[in-house]
């Protein structure tokens, strides 16, 4: 799977909101339930993993 520049430009639009629906989404989970499909989106878009500081490109 992939992403085009221009899907990455809709996230980076977006990111705001998107934190505040991660928050509902991810409210009922462990935060060891939470890391690993917030480290596979993270990943598909390239953003630091605010757990280690890294960043996938």
């Amino acid at each position: 799977m992939t992403i085009t520049n221009e899907g990455l430009g809709l996230v980076r639009e977006t990111m705001s909101e998107a934190r505040l629906a991660e928050e509902i989404v991810f409210a009922r989970l462990t935060p060891s339930e939470q890391a690993q499909p917030k480290g596979l989106l993270r990943r598909l878009i390239g953003i630091e993993d605010e757990a280690d500081g890294t960043r996938d490109e």
